[in-house]
């Protein structure tokens, strides 16, 4: 966690009241939404051929085994929401929460969690048996 971000402590521009009882919840939700803001300022007339074949986080990605790199490949290939329910979900929430964090319903949040999954396994079993 931050050191400046410590739990129950106040926040400027963070959620109202006298403490922040879920620093990690507030600081994904504030994420999100700036990068929301970012995309939404974005150059639409960029030309594809300049973007990179690998994200620049995963540039670097040598010390990674070769299932990690399956891993990560199909994480990728998962849509939006179905990527953003597992990362809440990697971070330990639960589907209540993430439904709350979200606004979206606890129902919504199991199925995409549920098709992902199912997503996640088909991808990496995919030429198991050809090995």
């Amino acid at each position: 966690m931050c050191p400046r971000v410590r739990r129950g402590s106040k926040v400027k521009g963070g959620p109202q009241g006298p403490s922040l009882a879920t620093p990690r919840a507030w600081a994904r939700r504030v994420a999100a939404r700036e990068l929301a803001r970012r995309v939404a300022e974005l150059d639409y007339e960029i030309l594809t051929d300049q973007v990179p074949e690998r994200p620049a986080l995963l540039a670097n990605n040598a010390d990674l085994s070769e299932q990690s790199r399956r891993i990560v490949a199909a994480i990728q290939e998962l849509p939006p929401r179905q990527r953003q329910i597992m990362a809440w979900t990697y971070d330990g929430y639960a589907p209540a929460e993430i439904a709350e964090e979200l606004d979206i319903t606890p129902e919504a949040v199991r199925s995409s969690l549920r098709k992902a999954r199912r997503s996640l396994i088909e991808r990496l079993t995919q030429g198991k048996g050809s090995r």
